[in-house]
């Protein structure tokens, strides 16, 4: 049999964040002292490398009037926001993401008819603005949430906290930050960088936690996590979680020094691609760009590379494996690029297809990269059980 891997890929796609809720007064502007920022928070869960960032915090309006104020938000260029929540009088709003006329329009409606509106706006890769609206002598309780892949280099794993980043510039009271760390493999060591220096609390061989305070007058020091963990193995590992707020499936591949050696993995990669029915709009645009991401990482000195798309049947590329030339990475995207959405979705005889195109090379690990939305439609076997028991005896 050959070794097959499959992995997947999701791109987020961010317009603005809006919010808004049913209550008013009387309204200021710009930035004020009347504003006050209690009860920072910041819990960071990583979950085989995946990681979930929560920032808390309350923000009072002291003033007395209804008190319209913004800051801004950086977070790490490969993160993702996925969550916006107010608590205010015991209620929880959430909020939603739309595209930018329609929020902005939404948001202005709102702060025009004496409502409380909040907003998250992405200004750049890195960069949101959040904007919202306090009542006089009022609190809200908010907090955000952004969610990132971590990579395993050589010394493990790494992931940097900046509060001043993540908090309003407001913020009058100490900042709680703590790491909570769990791993499919044994955790080998662990530390925080920090100025005062954070014990591990280790729970088993496979989880950890750490947590200390941040004092307003060192909200700009970065605090770093660093731990690392036993090697994969060239097979990888594969983890599924489904949560309130995302769900995924991540295979993580870190071989130790004595599996690779000093060379890097030599790789065979075919990208199968779902151009069904049912990823038309925004779908079908997510995977061309996440195509986009994916092959100009292909190192043509190690990679070679297909692709194939399908819906009730399908299509190959090319019929042999390609090295990602610049000629060729161009061709491929214009390909991938050309799809448009119809038929069904015939997940089995496109896998088929993506493993015959592998030669006997077992110096080069065998990679299917598989995009898709939904459920077999189409072919000779639909139900996933078979699918994955005829594609293992292949």
């Amino acid at each position: 049999m050959k070794q097959l891997v499959i992995k997947i890929f999701t791109l987020y796609l961010l317009g603005v964040l809006v919010l808004v809720f049913p209550v008013s007064g009387v309204q200021g502007s710009g930035r004020s002292s009347y504003v006050v920022v209690r009860s920072p928070e910041i819990e960071c869960v990583i979950n085989n490398s995946f990681a979930a960032v929560k920032v808390s915090f309350e923000m009072e309006n002291t003033g007395s009037i209804d008190w319209e104020t913004d800051f801004p938000i950086e977070i790490p260029d490969d993160a993702f926001l996925t969550n916006l929540t107010i608590a205010y009088n015991g209620t929880y709003y959430y909020g939603v993401v739309k595209e930018d006329e329609e929020a902005q329009q939404e948001y202005q409606e709102a702060v025009e008819s004496g409502k409380s509106a909040i907003k998250i706006e992405k200004r750049s890769v890195t960069s949101f603005s959040m904007t919202l609206n306090i009542l006089e002598s009022k609190t809200m309780q908010i907090s955000y949430t952004y969610h990132q892949f971590l990579v395993k280099e050589l010394g493990g794993f790494k992931k940097s906290i900046e509060p001043a980043l993540l908090l309003p510039s407001d913020t009058s009271t100490d900042i709680s930050v703590r790491f909570e760390v769990g791993s499919p493999s044994m955790i080998t060591s662990a530390n925080v960088e920090s100025p005062d220096g954070w014990t591990i609390n280790y729970h088993g061989t496979m989880s950890f936690d750490s947590s200390g305070k941040v004092p307003v007058s060192d909200i700009g020091e970065e605090i770093i996590l660093n731990y690392e963990t036993e090697a994969t193995g060239t097979d990888g590992l594969m983890q599924f979680h489904k949560g309130q707020e995302i769900t995924y499936f991540i295979h993580t591949f870190a071989p130790g020094m004595d599996e690779l050696g000093d060379k890097p993995l030599a790789k065979d990669i075919v990208f199968i691609v779902d151009k069904s029915g049912s990823m038309s709009g925004n779908k079908m645009t997510q995977t061309k760009k996440a195509f986009n991401l994916i092959v100009e990482e292909l190192s043509n000195e190690n990679d070679r590379f297909n692709i194939i798309s399908f819906n009730s049947g399908y299509d190959v590329w090319k019929t042999e494996l390609q090295v990602p030339e610049e000629n060729t990475v161009e061709d491929a995207v214009s390909y991938i690029n050309g799809l448009e959405a119809s038929g069904g979705t015939n997940i089995y005889e496109s896998l088929e297809a993506g493993v015959d195109i592998f030669d006997n090379d077992t110096s080069r690990m065998k990679i299917i990269v598989f995009l898709t939305d939904g459920n077999p439609t189409a072919g000779l076997y639909q139900a996933p059980p078979t699918i994955c028991s005829k594609i293992l005896e292949k």
